[in-house]
């Protein structure tokens, strides 16, 4: 799953966790809340890990490009071309 996918289902497992366990309590119904806490409780790890990932991908793109840049700057620079005569 996609780190968008995965922080997009953490996110709606969230809210909907936390509006279901509101829904519960204004009922005064013990299993509708523990029921929304279960399903509320994924949702903050998937949200986590999705950042996660985002932040070992942008950490990844940061050294390519320094090591381009490294490489760019050690390479030899060949002499122009001489001119056919």
């Amino acid at each position: 799953m996609s780190i968008r996918g995965r922080t997009l289902l953490g996110a709606v497992l969230l809210f909907v966790g936390l509006l279901v366990a509101t829904g519960g309590s204004i009922k005064h119904s013990t299993g509708v809340v523990w029921f929304g806490f279960a399903m509320a409780a994924p949702g903050p790890l998937l949200i986590f890990l999705a950042f996660r990932d985002m932040m070992a991908e942008i950490g990844d793109a940061g050294r390519r490009a320094e090591e381009a840049m490294r490489r760019e700057i050690s390479g030899k620079n060949s002499p122009p071309p001489k001119p056919p005569t």
